[in-house]
């Protein structure tokens, strides 16, 4: 792998250019290198290393912060000793942040602007929280001035119906089958790649160019048989329901029977109560189970709970007057 020398310019004399392996210093002004300001040089100017033995990253002096090389034992600048000394970091390294500025009068200012916008809505969520006591809800007496219940059954006939599925999923009697080809799904299959020639920083001084690739992928339908055919089944036909106010819950007795095509029978029951309880001229519609229904007579009174924002019953709690 062709290596070349990274590139980097002095912040003391502005001599441009200079060569992150061979120029540990200036040559202008003796300023020693910052590995930070190292950087790739455009290609007309790349300069190639010869035989040059990797042995990792450099590492700043903790002394002094010249760069040197990783077998390197005491620093080539100042010659302290680098145990423990910090790797350089490469250029496509993410930079650290910054440290926080230095607190001012503007800085405090602003602080004493949060501490008061922290402080007004702690002020007004307790206020909130004073307001929802305030507001709360209060036990209430109710009377029961209407009922309405209704219930359904569903009524099921077996008979013959056109239905479809993937070849895989036609029930075993099906019949009069016919099948066709139709897309089912689609799939990612691999077409080429794209590739590209990047810089990689070795942290020495020194970069080289890699061809890196990554595969590129085009969309194919997937096919399959998709089937259509006729089958016996039972499926939903009608339902029957029954409602009222004053007399008992019943549950409609739909005529059902027979066998083979155009049976009937019972399927899926459903059914739905309500009250409506008053106070005063006022009066809330309140859903229910049979239950509770049963035991909630026309003029009996019960209790529950007001919301305070809302102002309707809490139709859940509704216990009898004692």
């Amino acid at each position: 792998m062709a290596r070349y020398e990274m590139a980097w310019d002095c912040p003391r004399c502005e001599t441009k250019g200079l060569l992150g392996l061979s120029h540990r210093h200036c040559p202008s002004c003796g300023a020693p290198q910052d590995p930070s300001r190292r950087y790739f040089p455009p290609e007309d100017q790349k300069v190639a290393v010869e035989d040059h033995p990797f042995h990792g990253k450099d590492r700043t002096c903790p002394a002094c912060d010249s760069p040197n090389a990783r077998a390197a034992s005491c620093c080539v600048n100042c010659g302290a000793p680098l145990d423990g000394a910090k790797d350089v970091r490469l250029t496509d390294e993410p930079k650290p942040a910054p440290p926080p500025p230095p607190a001012t009068s503007g800085n405090w200012k602003r602080v004493a602007a949060v501490i008061a916008l922290v402080g007004a809505v702690a002020l007004l969520l307790c206020l909130g929280l004073l307001g929802m006591e305030f507001l709360g809800g209060s036990e209430r007496t109710v009377t029961v001035s209407e009922k309405s219940w209704s219930r359904r059954v569903q009524v099921e006939q077996y008979r013959e119906v056109r239905d479809s599925a993937w070849d895989e999923a036609v029930p075993k009697d099906a019949r009069n089958v016919s099948c066709q080809r139709e897309q089912r799904d689609t799939e990612r299959v691999p077409d080429g790649e794209d590739c590209r020639t990047e810089k990689v920083d070795h942290g020495d001084g020194t970069y080289s160019s890699e061809r890196r690739c990554t595969t590129r992928y085009r969309s194919e339908p997937v096919y399959d048989e998709k089937c259509t055919y006729l089958v016996e089944r039972w499926v939903d036909d009608h339902a029957e329901t029954a409602s009222g106010t004053t007399d008992p819950p019943r549950w409609p007795v739909p005529t059902v029977g027979g066998t083979g095509l155009g049976a009937t029978r019972e399927g899926a029951r459903s059914s739905r109560y309500q009250v409506t309880v008053s106070s005063g001229s006022e009066s809330w519609p309140c859903a229910t189970d049979e239950a509770r229904f049963a035991a909630m007579a026309p003029g009996s009174m019960w209790t529950t709970e007001f919301g305070g924002l809302t102002g309707d019953p809490d139709c859940d709690a509704l216990a009898p007057l004692r």
